[in-house]
């Protein structure tokens, strides 16, 4: 079950969460789907019908239906590899970086797919932008932007957006844009010498991958400033998992 929260830019910055989960089987096609639930409220009790979806699970393509048209519509493709593009969301993606490693508690190693337009995907889990980011045919974001606040697998919270205090986010909780900084800095300091800087005593893994997707360091951070000395110079990917389970993840060059 995916929580995420619209941020609407008409009137005053108004915000809107709401849940999505997949439920139910159905078969169009001789294809099977499965039914996208949407619930609007904060004990996600009441839910109703928004659309349909099904996933090829051998190709790694997840396709949306639209019973209205009788069209099915590619909303991901976990084939995607550094260099490949797609036509999605109306515009062109480009892969920067694919690099697979574990996300929240889940414990298995995911793809993750990160774009030069700074999104990211993340296999099983979606965009962390709204796992229904920018569908045509589902009035999720027009006008408006984004976030994936909460993931729940078998019901239980494996993701946690940083950015936020808690997964229903509404105009009385929601944290403001200060409130929403990065909490560590990552960068240069001297030629060969990364260094991470937290904020708020932050703790956590600090793990830093090259563009092929190999883990260069694995490092606990404990101290308010840490520098790490790096054998190669390069773009490299980090990722900070807090011990609260709050993720950051970022790009670095290091000359």
């Amino acid at each position: 079950m995916w929580c995420n929260t619209r941020i609407g830019t008409e009137v005053n910055s108004t915000y809107e969460s709401y849940y999505i989960k997949f439920a139910g089987d159905t078969t169009i096609n001789e294809e099977g789907y499965k039914f996208i639930m949407r619930s609007d409220d904060q004990n996600h009790e009441n839910w109703y019908y928004y659309g349909l979806i099904m996933e090829d699970s051998i190709n790694g393509q997840v396709y949306l239906y639209d019973k209205t048209s009788e069209t099915k519509s590619l909303l991901y493709d976990f084939g995607l590899e550094q260099g490949d593009s797609i036509e999605s969301y109306g515009e062109n993606y480009v892969v920067d970086t694919v690099i697979y490693q574990t996300f929240g508690s889940i414990g298995e190693l995911s793809k993750h797919i990160f774009f030069e337009n700074g999104r990211v995907w993340i296999k099983g889990v979606g965009s962390l932008r709204g796992v229904l980011e920018g569908v045509p045919n589902l009035p999720l974001s027009t006008g408006a932007t984004l976030d994936l606040v909460c993931f729940y697998e078998n019901d239980e919270k494996v993701y946690q957006n940083a950015r936020y205090n808690d997964c229903y986010v509404n105009t009385t909780a929601v944290t403001t844009l200060e409130d929403q900084a990065k909490f560590i800095e990552v960068f240069p300091s001297d030629i060969g010498i990364l260094t991470i800087r937290t904020s708020n005593n932050k703790q956590g893994e600090f793990m830093l991958f090259d563009l092929e997707g190999r883990n260069i360091i694995k490092q606990d951070i404990n101290i308010i400033e840490t520098q790490l000395c790096l054998q190669q110079s390069g773009v490299f990917i980090y990722r900070f998992t807090s011990n609260e389970g709050e993720i950051q993840t970022g790009k670095v060059y290091v000359k």
